[in-house]
């Protein structure tokens, strides 16, 4: 199956409608980057598989309507995309026409004169297309792989194979292309459902002890019950407890029947009212002697009389009174005394500065006055400072701080006799409230004993009464605990019947597990078996597959000659921890060294001429691939010059057996293109489109063909 033909409308770059023939054996895509060459490309492999993962963001289905979106160019003038393309290399032709709108795609496919639309078409596509994939879970998905590994080599992509795909999605990859890929599928599968019985397997055994243990325990329950009791017996200690609890005032009426369904809960009911009301008779009997200490003191205690109370008030509010007029007077002398001590420290300061100047005078005394230089009687003048400077080493006379002193002692006395007076009245008062709270409970205690008459008799009488019943409740629980044994035994009794199917259900249930279980791990075994064959089927046929790419792949590779020392290129598969993997090592058969990831010692030039070469020898080694057309996106961005030589010597000789479609940047590269693959034969024909000057309105294209066959030379003399 071949490109004929494509319309595009809509489609990113394209926004007016393009007509491109792509009959020609060879076909040469040039134009500046950014007029569309790539989304020319990527219109090819969207309008086959519906799908464009290049752009689709991380963790988003290429099917998606946001994906789907993305394709429409922002010009479009009705947001529709188109892609029309025409497939054939047999009668009848194929038109598949898939459109886009809002984010809803649709797929119409014409074979011949009739059409069909939706899943239809996607079936009558895959059906003429690549039938191999037509039984995949999800084949378009699969389509899309297989075109993008070995058809469609886009530019940002080419050493994805290399250099970021895993050795186990190259194994898939080549799987897909030899059909593998549906034994894959099977393997999934087959491992999905394995796991499923491994738990299926996993819960039974679970279930299958469960039901052992319910069998154990239902035997052990046949076990205990024993010989069968005698219930005539359980029928008159039961009567003879209840009519017993009656008689001390304690049962309730009608007696309950033994017989009743209910007859436990109702004895453990009465249980438990009967360790309440002993509780209760305790609690009261715990009291007892307080009640009757406090009685007994309550015959001689009396509270202090109110009289005495006003009068303990009366003595302390004339205290304070005392004691306030006592602080006033304090504080009048003081201020008479801060007044006098104020008056004696300013006598004392002029003292001490007339001491210090007659001091000076002396040291400094002449015939003359200091001051104003007249004469003066030094004799007199003498006399008169020494007699100033004596005058300091008398006594002063003492401050009159007497009166204050003694008011205040007396204050003090007055405050102690008012303190005590208060501390008087405060124990009065909390003595009665005191005594008010003890009468108060001892009321609430007696209201609680219920005694008629608050004397020590009745306590007394009391006292023996509680201990009674007490004692008749404690012999009545340990009776009815007795008599609940019997009666849980007569229950089992009725359930040895119920019991005994019990065990026959929990053992053919047990059984039933177990053969059960023992099934599905025959099943896993089984699957197992089946999974390691086939593990070993699409080892043999990747290993074929690339039995077949290894020739080509090394032919190509010397072609486009990318390392100097590393001359061999291979692909091996093996399985590991139950996975294909293929692994691309590169050989130094001189040094006899060898590069597990070449792309680790390879440099970007050398690591995309060893991806091309992978890409082609895949290509061409693949019968079963969707398109026979092996398509570049600008290989010249991934590729020294040397390399493109060596490239298009190896892409010209394959030129007989794939349809080329090559894109470029370069109209130097594209002249060499051309220069290149031009005709030789007769029927090749090589196309040339040229793309320039891309507008809003859409991109201005060309196309031309040539046919001829140069002239050979020939000697002709």
């Amino acid at each position: 199956m071949r490109l004929l033909g494509a319309s595009i409308e809509g489609f990113r770059a394209f926004t007016k409608r393009v007509e491109i023939d792509l009959s020609a054996d060879i076909t040469i895509l040039v134009g500046p980057n950014g007029t569309g060459k790539t989304s020319l490309l990527d219109s090819i492999l969207w309008g086959l598989t519906g799908r464009l993962k290049r752009i689709s963001e991380d963790g988003e289905r290429a099917k998606s309507a946001e994906s789907q979106e993305r394709i429409v160019s922002l010009y479009a003038p009705a947001g529709l995309a188109r892609v029309a393309l025409t497939l054939g290399n047999s009668k009848p032709e194929i038109t598949v026409i898939r459109t886009v709108l809002d984010g809803r795609s649709n797929l119409v496919v014409h074979v011949g004169e009739a059409a069909t639309e939706g899943p239809s078409a996607v079936a009558t596509l895959l059906r003429r297309m690549w039938d191999s994939g037509a039984s995949s879970a999800s084949p378009l998905d699969d389509l899309h792989e297989a075109l993008t590994r070995s058809v469609y080599l886009q530019q940002d992509l080419v050493r994805q194979f290399v250099d970021r795909d895993s050795p186990q999605d190259r194994f898939a990859a080549i799987s897909q292309l030899t059909g593998v890929g549906r034994i894959d599928d099977l393997q999934r599968k087959l491992e999905s459902s394995r796991n499923a019985w491994h738990r299926a397997m996993t819960q039974r055994d679970v279930e299958a002890l469960r039901a052992e243990q319910r069998l154990a325990e239902t035997r052990a329950q046949l076990t205990r019950i024993g010989r069968e009791s005698k219930e005539d017996d359980t029928v008159r200690q039961w009567n003879e407890w209840w009519n017993g609890l009656l008689g001390k005032n304690l049962g309730i009426r009608p007696i309950p029947e033994v017989s009743t369904p209910i007859a436990g809960q109702v004895l453990e009911q009465m249980l438990r009212t009967l360790q309440a009301s002993k509780l209760t008779f305790q609690r009261r009997l715990s009291i007892l002697p307080q009640v009757r200490d406090d009685l007994a003191q309550f015959e001689t205690l009396r509270e202090v009389p109110e009289e005495q109370v006003a009068r303990l008030k009366a003595t302390t509010n004339q205290f304070e009174e005392q004691s306030s007029k006592a602080k006033a007077l304090v504080a009048a002398a003081e201020e008479v005394d801060a007044r006098a001590r104020a008056e004696i420290l300013a006598k004392r300061d002029v003292e001490d500065e007339m001491h210090t100047l007659a001091q000076l005078a002396l040291r400094h005394l002449s015939s003359h006055c200091p001051v104003c230089a007249q004469s003066i009687d030094m004799k007199a003048v003498e006399r008169r400072l020494r007699k100033q400077v004596a005058r300091k080493d008398e006594s002063l006379p003492g401050m009159a701080l007497g009166e204050a002193a003694r008011l205040r002692v007396e204050a003090e006395r007055v405050g102690l006799q008012a303190k005590k007076a208060q501390g008087d009245l405060d124990n009065a008062i909390e003595y009665n409230k005191g005594l008010s709270a003890r009468r108060a409970l001892l009321a609430s205690q007696l209201a609680d004993l219920d005694l008629g008459t608050a004397t020590l008799g009745g306590l007394n009488d009391l006292e023996v009464c509680l201990r009674q019943h007490i004692n008749d409740i404690s012999e009545a629980y340990s009776a009815g605990e007795a008599l609940s044994l019997a009666i849980a035994q007569m229950g089992e009794e009725g359930k040895r019947e119920e019991l005994l199917q019990q065990e026959i259900s929990a053992e053919m249930e047990a059984k039933r597990l177990r053969e059960l279980h023992a099934s599905y791990q025959s099943a896993y075994d089984e699957a197992s078996n089946v999974i390691e064959a086939i593990r070993h089927v699409a080892d043999d046929a990747v290993n074929r597959q690339i039995e077949r790419i290894a020739p080509l792949l090394q032919k190509i590779y010397t072609r486009i000659d990318p390392h100097p020392a590393f001359r061999v290129a291979e692909l091996r598969s093996k399985f590991t921890k139950g996975r294909g993997r293929v692994d691309t090592p590169v050989l130094d058969p001189r040094g006899e060294k060898e590069i597990d990831k070449p792309a680790q010692v390879f440099s970007s030039a050398q690591t995309g001429a060893l991806a091309v070469s992978i890409f082609l020898a895949m290509n061409l080694a693949s019968d079963g691939i969707p398109l026979h057309t092996a398509i570049l996106d600008d290989p010249l961005q991934s590729l020294d010059d040397i390399n493109v030589l060596g490239m298009l010597d190896a892409l010209r000789r394959i030129r007989e057996r794939r349809q080329l479609i090559i894109s470029t940047h370069d109209e130097d590269f594209a002249a060499l293109l051309r220069r290149k693959f031009r005709p030789l034969e007769v029927g090749q024909r090589t196309s040339l489109v040229t793309l320039r000057n891309w507008e809003r309105s859409g991109v201005s294209l060309e196309q031309s063909s040539e046919v001829d066959i140069p002239p050979r030379l020939q000697v002709v003399s």
